[in-house]
C-alpha cells in the first residue's frame, strides 16, 4: 500500500513512436514509456503505442498487498551475563530482529533470536517483511586485532580440516575428535566425534550440519575420499546426527585429496567439486533450510590445503554476486573470489598465518575464527584455535517491499541479592542444616567455582562431619534454570530426589524418556539411552548426570584416572573427554 513501482513500457517499429497509458490512476504520466505507478488498491493499466498509423495494446495488472500487522512478541527476564531466546511469528511472512526502532540495525531472521550474553536491560525490535527473504551477507574487514587463541591438540589429535561456529559453540575436526568450545571467548573444550563434512549456516542463532549422501546413509569420511552430496543433515550440539535431513535438490559429488572446499554462508553453503569432482571445479550454492542448489560456475580455486579433504571458508551474496573468502596459497592473505566474473581480490594481508587452511565467521560477535598448526603472528602451539576481530554486512532483501511495524521486546538482566547465612559450631560425627536468608530459593554447592552442585532449596543438611567443612549459597530466581552442564539449562521441582534432578538435566539434553541410569564402580548416574554405561569404547563428548556417589574422589575414577577432585560431591555432570580407559577419559562438566 502506497508503495510505487516503474512500469516498463517498450516497443519496436520505424518512425516515432508514442505511449498512451490507461486510466492515468496514480500514473506519474500517461504519454511516455515508463511512468511511475503510486497505488493504494490493485490496478489495471493498458498500454497504446503508435506509430506511422499502426497501434497495438497490452494491459499490466497490479496487485497492492497489505503489510503485515507488527508481529506479537513477550520479554523475558533472565539473570545477569545469560542469554535470552526470543520468539515470534507472522504466517507466510519473514520474522526479521533488529537493533534499533528505525529498522536498520539487523541481527538475523527466523522465528527466533538468541542475544549475547547480556549484563544490563536490553531492547530488541521485530519485524514481519511480507513472503520470503534472500539473506545478504557481506565481510567487511578481517583484522589481526583482538586475537586469542588456545590449544586443542589433547582434544582432537593432529589437525586435519573442518570448521563451523554456531552462537553457541566453535567446532573444529582434527584425526582423533572433534573439539567444540563455548563460544565467544573458546572456553571449555570437550572432545565429540569427528565429522569431516561439518558446516553451519550463520544465519538466526546458527544451525550445525553435515554432508549427508541419504543413498548411504553417510558422511564424507577420509582425508582423500569424493564424496557424492545429495542431502545435508543436521548435527546435535554433541556432534551427534540430528534428526533433520534435507534432500538437495541437485546431486553432485566432490573431489578427493583436498581438492574440494565448503564455504558456509548466511542462509546457505557454497560447495566446490574441486578437480576430482563431478562435474569438476563448479561451484554450487545450497539454499538453507530449503535446499534448493543453484549452480553459480566453474572456476580455479588457488586455496591453501588442509590435511582433510576439504578446505574451508566463508561464502559472502551481496545481492548481485554470490563469492567466496578463503586462505589463499602462497602467501600471507584472505582471498575473495568472485563467482560471478572469476575475478579474485584480496579481503587482507598478514605477516604469518602459519598453515591456516579453515576459517569461518560468527557475524553474532563480530569476529573470524581460524585454525591452524605451529606457529602464526596470532600464537604458537601444536594445534592452535583462534580469533580475531572483524566487520561485516547482513541485508535481508524481502521479495516484496511491504514490511510492518517494528514491535520492542525487552530482556531484563536481574542479578539476585547475595544471601546471608551464619557459620554453624557442631560436633565431630553431626549434621547441621544451613538456612540462608535474603531470597525465596538457594543453591548449595561443595566449592567456589559453582561446579559441585549440593542441593537447592530453602535450607540444605550436610552429612555428618568430622572435620571444617566450607560450604557455598547463591540466590536462584524464578524458574530461569540450573546449568545441564552441556551448555544448557534445566528446570526441577522442589523437593526433588537427586536422582529425579540428574534425570531432569539428562532429559534437558537428550530428549525426555531418551535417558536411563547407569552404574559404573561408586558412581550412579543417569545417560542417555542409546549410550553404552561403563565401557571403555564409549565415544567422546557423551555425559552422564551423577546423583550418587560412594566414595570416589576424582571424576573418572571408575576409567584410570581424570584427576579432578569429585570429593564428597553427589550431583555432577561429567563428559567422556578421549577414547578408551585411561587418565584423561573424563572432564568435570562446566
Amino acid at each position: 500500500t502506497g508503495s510505487s513501482i516503474n512500469l516498463a513500457g517498450t516497443a519496436s517499429g520505424s518512425g516515432n513512436i508514442t505511449y498512451s497509458w490507461s486510466p492515468s490512476t496514480g500514473l506519474s504520466s500517461t504519454t511516455i514509456a515508463n511512468p511511475t505507478a503510486t497505488l493504494s488498491a490493485n490496478q489495471t493499466y493498458t498500454l497504446t503505442a503508435s506509430a506511422n498509423g499502426c497501434s497495438a495494446t497490452s494491459t499490466v495488472a497490479l496487485t497492492v498487498a497489505n503489510p503485515p500487522s507488527a508481529p506479537s512478541v513477550s520479554g523475558t527476564t533472565i539473570c545477569n551475563n545469560q542469554t535470552a531466546t526470543l520468539t515470534s511469528s507472522s504466517s507466510g511472512n519473514t520474522i526479521i530482529w533488529y537493533s534499533n526502532s528505525n529498522g536498520t540495525g539487523q541481527l538475523g531472521t527466523g522465528n527466533s533470536f538468541t542475544t549475547p550474553t547480556l549484563t544490563s536491560n536490553s531492547t530488541y525490535y521485530v519485524g514481519a517483511s511480507l513472503g520470503s527473504s534472500n539473506s545478504q551477507f557481506v565481510v567487511n574487514s578481517l583484522a589481526s586485532s583482538g586475537s586469542f587463541s588456545t590449544d586443542h591438540n589433547s582434544y582432537t589429535g593432529d589437525d586435519r580440516g573442518g570448521i563451523a561456529v554456531t552462537q553457541q559453540y566453535y567446532y573444529y575436526v582434527g584425526d582423533n575428535n572433534t573439539v567444540r568450545y563455548n563460544m565467544p571467548g573458546l572456553s571449555n573444550p570437550v572432545s565429540y566425534t569427528r565429522r569431516d563434512g561439518i558446516f553451519s549456516d550463520i544465519s538466526g542463532s546458527g544451525t550445525l550440519y553435515t554432508l549427508w549422501n541419504s543413498s548411504s546413509n553417510s558422511t564424507p569420511v577420509g582425508t582423500c575420499a569424493s564424496f557424492t552430496v545429495n542431502a545435508v543433515r543436521s548435527l546435535n550440539a554433541d556432534c551427534s546426527l540430528g534428526s533433520t535431513t534435507i534432500p538437495t535438490s541437485q546431486s553432485f559429488t566432490m573431489g578427493t585429496c583436498n581438492t574440494a572446499a565448503i564455504f558456509s554462508g548466511h542462509g546457505c553453503v557454497i560447495l566446490f567439486t574441486g578437480t576430482g569432482g563431478n562435474p569438476a571445479n563448479t561451484y554450487f550454492k545450497v539454499s538453507l533450510p530449503s535446499g534448493t542448489v543453484t549452480n553459480l560456475g566453474t572456476y580455479t580455486l588457488t586455496a591453501q590445503g588442509a590435511e582433510n579433504w576439504a578446505r574451508w571458508g566463508i561464502a559472502e551474496f551481496d545481492g548481485t554476486n554470490h563469492r567466496v573468502v578463503y586462505r589463499a596459497s602462497g602467501g600471507q592473505t584472505i582471498s575473495r573470489l568472485n563467482l560471478s566474473n572469476g575475478a579474485v581480490s584480496t579481503v587482507q594481508s598478514f605477516s604469518n598465518l602459519s598453515d591456516m587452511a579453515c576459517i569461518t565467521y560468527a557475524p553474532w560477535y563480530n569476529r573470524w575464527y581460524w585454525h591452524h598448526e605451529g606457529s602464526s603472528q596470532f600464537g604458537s602451539g601444536s594445534e592452535k584455535a583462534g580469533y580475531c576481530n572483524g566487520t561485516h554486512t547482513i541485508t535481508t532483501a524481502s521479495t516484496s517491499t511491504c514490511v510492518s511495524a517494528v514491535t520492542p521486546v525487552t530482556v531484563t538482566v536481574t542479578s539476585p541479592a547475595q544471601p546471608t547465612v551464619a557459620n554453624a559450631s557442631i560436633c565431630s560425627g553431626q549434621t547441621t542444616s544451613i538456612a540462608p536468608s535474603g531470597g525465596s530459593s538457594f543453591a548449595f554447592y561443595s566449592n567456589s567455582n559453582l561446579t559441585g552442585f549440593l542441593a537447592l532449596g530453602t535450607s540444605y543438611t550436610s552429612p555428618a562431619l568430622t572435620a571444617n567443612t566450607t560450604y557455598y549459597v547463591t540466590t536462584t530466581q524464578g524458574s530461569t534454570g540450573y546449568p545441564n552442564g552441556a551448555g544448557g539449562t534445566f528446570n526441577y521441582s522442589s523437593g526433588a530426589s537427586n536422582s529425579q534432578i540428574a534425570q531432569a538435566a539428562c532429559e534437558s539434553v537428550y530428549g525426555v524418556g531418551q535417558c536411563n541410569t547407569g552404574q559404573c564402580g561408586s558412581f550412579t548416574y543417569w545417560k542417555a539411552t542409546a549410550h553404552v554405561s561403563c565401557d571403555c569404547n564409549k565415544a567422546p563428548g557423551q555425559y552422564e548426570f551423577i546423583y550418587s556417589n560412594n566414595g570416589y574422589t576424582q571424576v573418572g575414577q571408575d576409567y584410570g584416572g581424570a584427576a579432578t577432585s569429585v570429593a564428597g560431591q553427589q550431583l555432577f555432570t561429567r563428559v567422556k573427554a578421549s577414547s578408551g580407559c585411561n587418565s584423561n577419559s573424563w572432564n568435570l562438566a562446566q
